[in-house]
């Protein structure tokens, strides 16, 4: 399986400039993630991302009327940059991992490798989510576009928390 970090002269760079670039648009998402949340999004943007059905998304963006709306935007639109970030950042330090596995552990790397290109997966399932929720806002809650955004946020969430939490 191929490997990004055992490819690209100093990898390292990636990872440290993917670490830097996910800090930044974290510390941007914070005042318009602080307006989301409601009674009926605890979560804030994630209580959208998770809603599994029209009524419950049209609840969660009722909720935002009052100025949370725009904030919600501009969450999205801010995700839409912290996607590249953060699943490059992780995939890097899977790989990199994968990379000084290499000839210690038998199979292995390759296992881990496997992880860091998930990583990706799951940036891709995350712009999908993002879609069918800027899309909800936009023009109305369907039951599709929920259970779309739901299934999507559910798997990128389950891969990202495994991953993260097998890392630490």
């Amino acid at each position: 399986m191929i490997n990004p970090y055992s490819r690209i002269p100093h990898a390292w760079v990636v990872t440290v400039v993917a670490l830097v670039a996910t800090a930044i648009v974290a510390w941007l998402m914070t005042h318009s993630l602080a307006l989301l949340r409601t009674p009926e999004a605890p979560k804030r943007i994630a209580s959208l991302e998770l809603a599994r059905d029209a009524e419950s998304a049209r609840k969660v963006i009722d909720s935002w009327k009052d100025g949370g709306i725009e904030a919600a935007k501009t969450s999205i639109r801010l995700d839409c940059l912290f996607i590249p970030a953060y699943s490059t950042l992780l995939a890097f330090i899977w790989f990199g991992a994968a990379h000084w596995l290499r000839g210690r552990v038998p199979g292995l790397p390759t296992f881990v490798t496997a992880w860091g290109w998930a990583m990706w997966g799951a940036g891709i399932l995350d712009y999908v989510e993002n879609w069918c929720d800027y899309r909800m806002i936009e023009h109305g809650a369907t039951d599709s576009l929920a259970r779309i955004s739901s299934v999507c946020a559910t798997v990128k969430f389950v891969v990202t928390l495994v991953l993260i939490k097998t890392l630490f």
